[in-house]
Formats: structure tokens, C-alpha cells, sequence
């Protein structure tokens, strides 16, 4: 750009009311991760244990089984690790498992990948996560490997000659409708258990983040008022939520046209997303599995109700999977479980912002 010969007079830039205050947030944001950094960093995750382990050889192969464990509930996950070991001059195909094995699912598996062992060996480990479909007493079918000389042509020796077949192994998969039987209910809620103080650092952190949290609200309103003229947060309660999806679901009569499978997906649903609402727990995305662990983690539900709501998100399943006889009868119990639930659970200071969903804990009613 060609200069005109005038000096422009300096353009002063207009500062941000909350600048000051931005910088200040970014800096008590930034605090935490520092000091966490200073702590020690934790060890790798340890390798998991395995009840049930069988070792098989033929020729140069050598092959190790291992199942998590011989026993494990509907709810659990069956961890499956095949291990071949073969003399460096072969080579080895490992076994392709389908995602449909009998009374198992396939629900993802982690290649371990090669590396050499002792002498001069080539180790090629596979991990799998089986996920249990019908209680009782089942059987995984065995598994084969085949292996060859490295260079030799798939003529020169026949599959069988070249084979290596591991065992079948029984597997107990057990279910607490099963082990506890009785009607399937939600008793009341006695009383929510505070969680233990355990280390200083926690809560110094807690602080600094609602520190930082109430500034960035006061930043946040300051620019609605400024960008919006003051819009209003539309707040409801979470009980006020959940009894609506669950009144819309019933007006849709899926019960009287007898589609209790998907009836029994939604109205799990709906009994999810409350229990996200209402006690911050993120049950929508979890498997039935994760949740269970995560609600026993955070420790907000006494014993029994945590044994009631594992034994309703199993007749869920159950009915989900077609392993479990469902009626009407059945699917209006569930609806009575599920009201009876958020009657005796409902908090009317827990409110959701419609708009973002966001979780908010306030003095006054809805």
C-alpha cells in the first residue's frame, strides 16, 4: 500500500469491561492442571488377572488360553486372551472369532501386537471382551491356529498337518434374578451417602474450580445482559421432565399393541436420563455394565437400592435380547417401578435448563 504522506491519528482500541476478568479465569483454570502435574504420575493400568488359563503345543507352536474368570454374572464382561508362541522361521494365523458366538457377543477385541520372546521366538498376543447373553451354564467352542515355514507354498502340507486346536471351556453365567428371585421392585431410598474425604488436594481443587466457575458465570451474565437485554433461564425440575416423556410414552399405547420390546427400551431410557438429571450420574451412554460400576463408584445409593436397580436394568435386557417371557402385566409393573422410583427420589432444587440441558442446583422451586 502506497503511504499517503499524512500521519493518521493513533486508533485506540476499545477494552473489554471483562477482559480483566477473563485473565483472571484462564489463570485459576490453568492452576489445577499445574498442580497436578506435580503430583506423581500414576503407573500404566496393571495387566488384568485370569482365573483360567491352558497351554497347547504342536510342533513349533505353542498356544496359551486365558478367560478372566470361570463364573461371572449376566451384567459382567468375559475377557478372553489368546497367546501364540512360535519359532521364528514360522508363522502363524491366529484365529478370526465372529461377533455372534452362541450365547456370547463379541463386543471388541485389542491386538496385543508381536514382539520376540525367548529365544529368539515370535509372541503374537489378542485380547477380547465377550459380553454374556442368557444365564446358565454354556460353552465356548475351541479355537484353531494354523501355522507354516515361512516361504513354503499352501500345497506342500495339508491345514490338518499344520493345525493347532485349542480346548472348549464351560463358562457360568449367573444373574441376580435368578440367585435373589422375588418380585422385581425398587425399595424407597433411605438416604444418600456423602462421599468420604480423602485427600486435602481434592477439595483445594473443588475450590479453585468454583472459583473459577462462579467468575465465569459472572462473565457470562455480564455478556447476556449486554448481547441478549437480560434473556430468562427457562428451568425445570428433574421429576417434572421425566414424568412428561414418561406420560408421552404411554399416550403412544405401545403396551396395548403388544410392543413390549421396544416399550421396555424407552421406558429404561426415560429411567436413565432421570438418574443423569437428578444425581449427575451419565447413565444415558453407559451399558448396562459401566453404569452399574459407575453408580457403585459414586456411592449416592445405599446397597439394596443399588441391587434393585441392577436386577430392573436385567429384566430389561432380558426382555431387550427376547431371553425373558414379557406381558402386559410385566410392562405395567415396570411403569408402577419406575413413577415409584421418581416419587420417592425427586428433589424439587434440581432443575434442568431446558434450553441447554445443563444440570443446576437452585433454593427455589420450579
Amino acid at each position: 500500500m502506497k503511504s499517503t504522506g499524512k500521519q493518521s491519528a493513533p486508533v485506540r482500541r476499545a477494552e473489554f469491561p471483562g477482559r480483566t476478568w477473563l485473565r483472571t479465569l484462564v489463570a485459576l483454570l490453568v492452576l489445577p492442571w499445574f498442580l497436578a502435574g506435580c503430583r506423581d504420575r500414576k503407573s500404566p493400568a496393571d495387566v488384568p488377572e485370569f482365573a483360567v488359563e491352558a497351554e497347547f503345543q504342536r510342533g513349533p507352536l505353542q498356544v496359551v488360553q486365558r478367560f478372566s474368570r470361570s463364573q461371572i454374572a449376566l451384567s459382567d464382561v468375559l475377557v478372553l486372551e489368546l497367546e501364540a508362541d512360535i519359532e521364528s522361521g514360522y508363522e502363524v494365523e491366529m484365529p478370526s472369532l465372529e461377533s455372534d458366538l452362541g450365547k456370547f457377543h463379541l463386543l471388541d477385541w485389542d491386538d496385543m501386537g508381536r514382539h520376540l520372546g525367548e529365544r529368539g521366538r515370535v509372541v503374537h498376543t489378542i485380547r477380547y471382551r465377550l459380553e454374556p447373553l442368557e444365564p446358565g451354564q454354556w460353552w465356548l467352542d475351541a479355537f484353531a491356529f494354523t501355522y507354516r515355514a515361512k516361504g513354503q507354498a499352501e500345497e506342500e502340507a495339508t491345514v490338518a498337518d499344520r493345525t493347532l486346536t485349542t480346548e472348549p471351556v464351560q463358562i457360568t453365567v449367573t444373574s441376580l434374578i435368578a440367585e435373589q428371585g422375588g418380585e422385581l421392585t425398587i425399595s424407597d431410598i433411605e438416604g444418600i451417602v456423602s462421599v468420604p474425604r480423602r485427600y486435602t488436594w481434592i477439595w483445594i481443587l473443588i475450590g479453585i474450580y468454583g472459583l473459577s466457575a462462579g467468575a465465569g458465570l459472572l462473565i457470562w451474565r455480564q455478556i447476556q445482559r449486554r448481547t441478549s437485554g437480560g434473556a430468562v433461564r427457562v428451568l425445570r425440575s428433574a421429576h417434572a421432565i421425566a414424568y412428561e416423556r414418561l406420560q408421552a410414552l404411554l399416550a403412544e399405547q405401545l403396551i396395548e399393541s403388544g410392543r413390549f420390546k421396544e416399550f421396555t427400551e424407552r421406558i429404561s431410557g426415560i429411567l436413565r436420563y432421570y438418574i443423569e438429571d437428578r444425581f449427575g450420574l451419565r447413565a444415558p451412554e453407559r451399558t448396562t455394565e459401566e453404569f452399574l460400576v459407575e453408580v457403585k463408584e459414586a456411592n449416592v445409593f445405599e446397597e439394596k437400592t443399588r441391587k434393585d436397580l441392577a436386577r430392573f436394568m436385567e429384566h430389561c435386557d432380558l426382555v431387550k435380547f427376547a431371553r425373558y417371557p414379557a406381558g402386559i402385566e410385566q410392562m405395567k409393573e415396570a411403569v408402577e417401578m419406575v413413577q415409584s422410583f421418581i416419587d420417592r427420589s425427586k428433589n424439587e432444587h434440581c432443575m434442568i435448563d431446558v434450553k441447554t440441558g445443563e444440570r443446576v442446583m437452585t433454593t427455589e422451586a420450579a
